[in-house]
This record gives structure tokens, sequence and C-alpha cells, in this order.
């Protein structure tokens, strides 16, 4: 199971005649792209730093390209490998509850103790996706402006 994002842009048609305006195709907007995706990554590291205990979700963050033409580009930044676990510490989840067995059945991290329960509690949602993007997003412009000194 896997847990996306795709950045997009609030307001996207005027944001891409601007990019358009600056000359930005091919290459130079994939390196936009790509940039916004390595800030929301680095973001989204930093946030599940403070969330996780192992550090593998971190870990596992990446960006892919989803579809690369002339005229567009789209990546899309999250786990492919730990999206469960990436999208319930985003969202939140309500209690659990056993259905078919009469306990819950775990261990804790790290002691490793076993744990017999009728419930688990709800946890909040931290938001942290959507903190990474609007974190990238703050950045744009700057980024924007840079590739097009730099090309």
């Amino acid at each position: 199971m896997s847990f996306t994002i795709q950045i997009n842009l609030p307001d996207h048609d005027a944001t891409i005649t601007k990019v358009f305006q600056q000359d930005m195709t091919g290459a130079k907007l994939e390196n936009v792209i790509q940039r916004l995706c390595q800030v929301a990554e680095a973001s989204l590291r930093e946030s599940l730093a403070e969330h996780t205990r192992t550090g593998a979700t971190a870990a596992s963050i990446m960006s892919w390209p989803v579809a690369v033409s002339d005229a567009t580009v789209a990546y899309q930044c999250g786990s492919l490998t730990r999206g469960a676990q990436l999208y319930w510490l985003d969202m939140g989840r309500r209690e659990v509850r056993p259905v078919t067995a009469r306990f819950l059945h775990y261990f804790t991290w790290p002691e490793q103790v076993e744990v017999f329960s009728r419930y688990s509690r709800p946890t909040m949602p931290t938001g942290l996706m959507r903190r990474a993007a609007l974190d990238a997003l703050s950045q744009s412009s700057a980024i924007i402006e840079e590739i097009r000194l730099r090309g």
C-alpha cells in the first residue's frame, strides 16, 4: 500500500502562466518540480523524526516522476514501502477493538514486552504531508528564480 501526495499549486493557472512567461519549459520546469519535491522530502523526514521511533518511515520517503512530457511535469512525494504507517501518522486513526478475537496482541517498542488488550485508543492527525507541501510551496518563488538565473 502506498500513500503519496502530488504537489499541486494553489493558483495553478496563474502559476503555470508565470512559469511559462519565464521560459521555464522542458528540463528547467522538471528541475523546479524536482527541487520542490526535495524540499517536501526534507521537511517530511524532519517531521517524521519527531513522530516515529525507528526512523524506517522517514528513511522510506522519496519522490518519483508520474508523467513527464514537454508541456507537463508531475512528481509525487511519499513512501512506497511504508505507506500505511505514513497514512496513519498523517491522518490519525479511530479506536481499535478486536473484531474476531477477544484481545489485541502486540509487542511494545523497544522493550519487546508482550501486551494483550481489549482496546487501543485513537490517535490525532498530525498533518505531516500538508506541512511538507506547504514548506515546498513557500520556497517555490526562490527555487524558480534560482533555476531561471542558472539556466
